[in-house]
């Protein structure tokens, strides 16, 4: 039988657990509430705390113990019934950017319409099972890296339902781990890292893709590997040549940013501001409007491209996937900004530090998911070894010596 100890105006459970060391939980239930007496409220706490304790010691099962729980508080008057998952999900406030809450939306539109009738079961009976079946569907239709999202959204719903409802304190998600529902069910992971281009490949980009690409991605390249839709977005209000400066607010992060003016991006903004008509808005406005209409029609188009100028966008030695999921591009429009990060960070004298704030990324580990050693630095990494062992080749003596001595000699021995 579990113990009870106050802790400021409210009733805690506390046990042993199997290492003899005491386990503090809150009941959740106040002593004074409600025109209830300490007398009435602790006897709630004690029946709430007795359930608590056998769940830990997995005596009785988490979900009948929830009904419990909840009947005693509802009959109380100590809380609200509980909404049904339809209820919690469709209700559930936008936290987020648009863009982001408008993915969480349909992540939870998928998950209603996948669980059917059981969208009005009590968001307490939602089980780990339910999460479960849910993934490994979703893994037969989308792509590894668009699973983790949805489940990171369904995660953040069902985990915010306990830190928000004092009598729920097992989220569905808990036991859920994608990796080891992969690995049990042998699933492939699609998940491929973009590869940087080369400079015969970045040359033919800036030089010979037609207009806007051309520019496009020199303006990514040449102000530090910017994202597609900052890149589209850039607006000549944001443009100071005269001063030298670009003024970028990351649309992923928020953070305003300026970033220098070079030579060659200079003499590109020129030649497209002389091309434009008088009061035009954005510095690219035939992707602009592209990328406002359908996000991802700027970026297929790219790909194209790449494809039409010979530039493997795939692995040639990539299995298909099972199901209906598509493989990613190991080189799209995103991998100009690996380019920038891995040739910066391959040149010796640049500081990883200045790389780092140069590209707009805010941690170290970040930055080290872009880079992939540029194939001149990996070959001097080669040189460099073989010119050791060369200089250790080069500076070995024979030590065999003769041991007759020339009494003839006329060297004085030393004394």
């Amino acid at each position: 039988m579990a113990g009870l100890i106050k802790r400021g105006n409210v009733w805690f459970a506390i046990w042993r657990g199997y290492n003899r060391k005491p386990i503090q939980r809150t009941t959740g239930i106040k002593i004074k509430t409600g025109g209830l007496t300490a007398r009435q409220t602790r006897k709630l706490a004690q029946a709430q705390a007795d359930e608590m304790e056998m769940i830990y010691r997995k005596k009785t099962i988490v979900q009948n113990a929830n009904k419990i729980f909840r009947a005693i508080a509802e009959e109380n008057g100590l809380s609200k019934p509980l909404p049904t998952i339809k209820e919690y999900l469709t209700t559930y406030p936008a936290l987020a950017k648009p863009n982001t809450e408008k993915q969480r939306q349909h992540a939870f539109r998928e998950f209603l319409t996948w669980l059917g009738k059981d969208a009005e079961l009590s968001i307490a009976d939602i089980k780990s099972e339910h999460i479960r079946k849910h993934l490994l569907h979703l893994l037969q239709r989308y792509r590894t890296g668009t699973v983790v999202r949805r489940r990171e959204f369904l995660a953040a719903a069902f985990n915010r339902a306990v830190k928000v409802d004092e009598y729920l304190y097992h989220s569905p998600m808990r036991d859920v781990q994608l990796r080891q529902l992969m690995n049990s069910k042998d699933i492939q992971d699609d998940s491929e890292s973009r590869e940087p281009f080369t400079e015969e490949e970045m040359r033919k980009i800036l030089n010979d893709f037609p207009q806007p690409y051309r520019d496009l991605a020199a303006a990514s390249f040449y102000l530090g590997g910017l994202r597609l839709g900052d890149t589209c977005m850039l607006r000549w209000k944001n443009v100071n040549i005269d001063r030298g400066v670009v003024f970028v607010k990351e649309q992923k992060t928020g953070k305003p940013r300026y970033i220098h003016i070079i030579a060659p991006l200079r003499e590109r903004l020129l030649a497209r501001k002389a091309q434009q008509e008088e009061g035009e808005e954005f510095v690219f406005p035939e992707t602009a409007r592209k990328y406002q209409y359908s996000r991802g029609t700027v970026s297929t188009d790219f790909t194209n491209l790449l494809k039409a100028f010979g530039i493997a966008t795939r692995r040639e030695d990539t299995t298909a996937l099972k199901g209906g999921r598509r493989q990613i591009a190991i080189k799209c429009f995103h991998s100009i900004r690996h380019t920038v990060v891995s040739w910066a960070c391959s040149a010796s004298f640049l500081a990883s530090n200045v790389v780092r704030e140069t590209v707009g990324h805010s941690t170290d580990k970040m930055l080290q998911q872009y880079y992939t050693a540029a194939d001149k630095a990996k070959r001097k990494v080669l040189e460099t070894l073989a010119s050791i062992v060369s200089e250790d080749t080069d500076n070995v003596t024979d030590t065999s010596t003769d041991n007759s001595t020339d009494t003839d000699t006329d060297t004085p021995v030393p004394a």
